[in-house]
């Protein structure tokens, strides 16, 4: 028989789904479900085919505590308000029968039977019945027997010799030590699938997304529930070749599998080959399953190096984004952050008030979650902490700093000039402009050099991310848009530093726009704004992207002339402007619709500065053009100048 303390080892949302799960069971039915919070007396219901409503409520109370009577006859009211034609009520505690009868005689008539008071003893004779539908509720909520199992006290076999046993038992403490905060999410229920499914599985994705968490959750599974009986940690493929000749069944992750690693053993294809037999050998045994991760730039990196494994690591692979987790997911990943910090209980129930402001916020990260809740001091007062709390998250300084500053030189590069970058922007054309940058700092700077750089950021800061639409090209971002605010506050305060690098950089049209706007900001005498513009003139038309327009470069460039220091290239822009305005007038079906509808603001630039003088036949030119091609437009359009 089980004897779970389902109060103990379930949240009170977790409790309720729980409880519908088991009753849908029972009573073979489906119950619609409802969220947590004011339910106003349902937490579960179902209207049958003949229009009887059942309704269900969970109650997560403690067993060693007394009756909610006052409660109950609050829920009593509220029954009788929905008066519905079966009542269901699941207790987390158990109940001695006169409670049950007072209960029943409480609900009179809703209650139809005793057996629809529902008590954690019933709970657990149900899941001890062998009933497989009570074994998959019992196998979905990982709470109940994650603890709850002799397997997990010893799992790591004295066979293996003494360095990977030691790291194997290192690693397991952590993995049961975190197991207790893990977040069932739908990536993990897929993950469970396609590991049962081919008993090897490859999770790629950005970091800090809890790649490690998820495999040493998935070993868990299949360590409690499948019957496998030794865990292990392999820091190499011959890590993994040692285990095969293990007894009994084992669990094997080999965590950041190719890591920097791809950058010295891995490349000539041997390790490769020897890594994709076993993939494959193991999908055919009963006694192994393998579990990998890796970051997504380093797995794709690897595949480009290694094409005819592409296919297999292919089949093999689930990415795991935090853009995949559910509102619920990421409430129940801070709560679980809550659960597992040093907290005061005041501190985490202010800091419980604000999860949904937190979840909601675009620089949502449990990374930055964790190193924050790590630096409240318990004389901190609860109210300042969640203060605080939505502060770091808008604004990270510190957080960002400790990283920028713990990075190599190359990495502190490659972040800063990512900030003069439209992203997500092509990784080959990002590294070009690292390259041309480090041409200045040191010589001989090679493109595999910029592939451990890559593979630095993506620890921390940047996530990469292939694009199949253009033949599985990598694009890099920002992992969290604070990082980008970070170091774009942080040029500007260091920009005589940097100013030199960043134009090394420009290899790009974009990349001199953003320069030049951090020349305005930080007042930067007029000589090096010269240089910059001098290098966006000549980068006209190489662009990051295709933008189907012939006057963009002219446009944005326009947006931040400034005199004096643009003097020296006064005929260039006067001349730009004469042509445009002959392009229109002679056939304006050959300028892009953007040129056109951009054509008031760049007028009235042009006279604010003297690239043109009659401003009639600029507004004439216009409202012509945009009448023959049949575009909307409206006088307000034009500026004041004009």
């Amino acid at each position: 028989m089980k004897n779970y303390d389902f109060h103990q080892l379930l949240e009170p949302l977790e409790f309720q789904e729980f409880a519908r799960d088991m009753i849908q069971v029972r009573e073979k039915i489906d119950m619609e479900a409802f969220r947590e919070g004011p339910d106003q007396g349902i937490d579960a219901r179902c209207i049958t085919p003949e229009g009887q409503c059942i309704i269900l409520q969970a109650k997560r109370w403690a067993n060693d505590g007394g009756i909610r009577w006052k409660e109950l006859r609050e829920e009593k009211k509220k029954t009788d308000r929905i008066k519905p034609d079966r009542y269901i009520l699941v207790l987390a505690r158990d109940v001695s029968p006169e409670q049950k009868k007072k209960i029943r005689e409480l609900f009179h008539p809703f209650i139809l039977a005793d057996n629809d008071i529902v008590t954690g003893k019933d709970l657990n004779n149900y899941l001890g019945s062998g009933e497989p539908g009570y074994a998959r509720v019992e196998e979905k909520y990982y709470k109940l027997w994650i603890r709850n199992t002799e397997v997990l006290k010893n799992t790591v076999r004295d066979v293996v010799n003494g360095e990977l046993l030691a790291e194997s038992r290192l690693e397991w403490e952590k993995a049961r030590q975190n197991a207790e905060f893990f977040v069932e999410t739908a990536v993990y229920e897929e993950a469970r699938k396609l590991l049962a499914a081919g008993r090897a599985i490859i999770l790629s994705g950005e970091p800090g997304i809890g790649k490690t968490t998820l495999a040493n959750q998935l070993a868990i599974y299949w360590l409690s529930r499948r019957g496998f009986d030794t865990y292990l940690w392999a820091e190499s493929v011959g890590d993994l070749y040692k285990a095969q000749e293990m007894p009994g069944k084992k669990v094997v992750i080999y965590d950041d599998f190719w890591g920097s690693n791809f950058l010295n053993a891995y490349g000539a294809g041997k390790e490769e080959r020897r890594l994709a037999r076993l993939i494959e050998s193991v999908r055919l045994r009963n006694d192994y399953v393998l579990i990998l991760t890796t970051r997504e730039y380093v797995l794709e990196q690897g595949m480009r190096q290694n094409e005819e494994l592409r296919a297999l690591l292919e089949r093999y692979k689930l990415e795991c984004r935090l853009h995949s987790y559910s509102l619920t997911d990421m409430v129940r990943i801070y709560l679980g952050h809550l659960r597992k910090s040093s907290l005061t209980w005041e501190q985490m129930k202010a800091l419980y008030r604000i999860h949904d402001q937190v979840v909601l916020s675009p620089y949502y990260n449990p990374r930055i979650i964790q190193m924050y809740l790590g630096s409240v001091q318990p004389g901190d007062r609860p109210e300042q902490c969640a203060q605080r709390m939505l502060q770091y998250l808008q604004e990270p300084k510190d957080f960002w700093e400790q990283i920028f500053q713990n990075l190599s030189e190359e990495a502190r590069v490659f972040f800063i000039i990512l900030d003069l970058m439209p992203l997500p922007v092509n990784l080959e054309r990002a590294h070009q402009c690292y390259q041309a940058a480090m041409a200045g700092e040191k010589e001989g700077s090679l493109f595999r050099e910029s592939e451990r750089v890559i593979a630095e950021l993506e620890k921390t800061a940047i996530y990469t991310e292939t694009v199949p639409e253009a033949g599985n090209a990598l694009r890099v971002r920002f992992q969290n848009p604070s990082a980008n605010d970070f170091i774009h506050q942080y040029i500007s305060r260091n920009f005589v530093q940097y100013r030199e690098l960043l134009l090394r950089s420009c290899c790009y049209f974009e990349c001199c726009r953003k320069l030049l706007s951090l020349c305005a900001l930080t007042q930067t005498d007029g000589a090096f704004c010269r240089r910059v513009m001098e290098r966006a003139i000549d980068l006209e038309y190489r662009c990051f992207f295709e933008y189907n327009r012939d006057y963009y470069s002219y446009y944005e460039l326009l947006q931040v002339y400034r005199n004096p220091a643009g003097e020296p290239f006064r005929k260039w822009f006067t001349d730009k402007f004469r042509e445009l305005l002959s392009r229109i007038k002679r056939d304006s079906a050959d300028v892009s619709t953007e040129d056109l509808k951009e054509f008031p603001a760049a007028a009235g630039r042009a006279i604010e500065y003297g690239f043109y003088r009659n401003k009639e036949e600029a507004a004439a030119v216009y409202f012509e053009a945009m009448m023959k091609n049949r575009l909307p437009f409206q006088p307000g359009d034009m500026p004041a100048n004009l």
